[in-house]
C-alpha cells in the first residue's frame, strides 16, 4: 500500500501549560507504530497537522501522536494521571478521499470554555463517512437522544432535553458503537459528562470534530423559550388593556 505523508520541521515550542521538545510524530498502523517518517507540521497557534494517504476507503485507523520517545503522547487520560503520559489511541474512519488530516494540540491548559481543558487535544478533518448521535446515561444508554446537525467545518450540535442533573454521553457514529468520543477523543476512552442546571431542561451538545474539544451547555429547550416568549407577550398585552 502507498502511503502519501505530509512532513516537514519543527523546532522547540513552548505552549501554556507543557512545555516539550519537538517535532511530534504520527504514528499507526502505516507506519508500523515508530520511526520519524510521518512528522506532524506546525501549522501556527499550537496546531499540528499530517495528512495520511493511500488508505482503504471506509476502514477504522487507529493512531497516536507523540515525540520520539512516547514520553508525551495523545490523546491523554484527563484528570487521572499526568497530561501526554498515556491514553488509548485515537480512531477514525477513512472517507471517500482515502486519506485521514490529524491536528495535535499539545497545550494541556485550556480556559476556552471548550473540553477537554485538562490535558491535550487530538481531532482531525471531518471526511463525512458518517452522521453522529447521542447516546447516554439520559435513558440508561438506551436509545439515541438525537441525532446531530452537520453545521459545517467539522462542527456539530445536538440538542438534548434532560431533567436537572448530571449525566455522562457520548458522541456516537450513528446506529454504530463502532466510532464514539467522549471525553479526550480517545477510543473506549472516559465518557463526556454534562449537568442541567435548575430551571433548565436541555443540554446544548457541540462536537468540534478538527479541534478535538466539545462543549455540553445547560439551556431551556427551544419550545420552553418560545412558551416563555410567548408568555411575555400576552403579559404585555394584558397590561396594556
Amino acid at each position: 500500500m502507498k502511503l502519501g505523508v505530509s512532513i516537514g520541521v519543527v523546532a522547540v515550542c513552548t505552549l501554556a501549560g507543557t512545555v516539550v521538545a519537538q517535532p511530534y510524530y504520527l504514528r499507526g498502523p502505516f507506519n508500523g507504530w515508530s520511526g520519524t517518517g510521518t512528522q506532524l507540521i506546525d501549522q501556527g497557534g499550537g496546531k499540528f497537522s499530517a495528512t495520511v494517504g493511500g488508505l482503504t476507503v471506509g476502514s477504522g485507523f487507529e493512531v497516536k501522536a507523540t515525540v520520539d520517545d512516547w514520553s508525551f503522547a495523545g490523546p491523554s487520560n484527563e484528570f487521572d494521571l499526568p497530561a501526554g503520559s498515556v491514553g488509548n489511541n485515537f480512531l477514525q474512519q477513512v472517507g471517500a478521499s482515502g486519506s485521514m488530516t490529524i491536528n495535535f494540540f499539545p497545550q494541556t491548559s485550556w480556559s476556552d470554555g471548550w473540553s477537554p481543558s485538562a490535558t491535550l487535544r487530538m481531532g482531525f478533518e471531518d471526511p463525512h463517512a458518517h452522521g453522529w448521535d447521542i447516546m447516554g446515561s439520559f435513558d440508561g444508554w438506551t436509545n439515541p437522544q438525537a441525532v446531530m446537525t452537520d453545521l459545517g467545518n467539522g462542527l456539530y450540535k445536538a440538542i438534548v432535553s434532560a431533567a436537572p442533573g448530571s449525566y455522562d454521553f457520548k458522541f456516537r457514529k450513528e446506529n454504530d458503537w463502532g466510532y464514539a468520543i467522549g471525553r479526550t477523543f480517545e477510543n473506549n476512552g472516559a465518557n463526556a459528562y454534562g449537568t442541567v442546571n435548575p430551571g433548565d431542561n436541555a443540554l446544548e451538545l457541540y462536537l468540534d470534530l478538527p479541534n478535538g474539544r466539545w462543549q455540553a451547555n445547560s439551556i431551556p429547550t427551544p419550545g420552553a423559550l418560545a412558551l416563555v416568549g410567548v408568555g411575555g407577550l400576552l403579559a404585555g398585552v394584558r397590561r396594556r388593556r
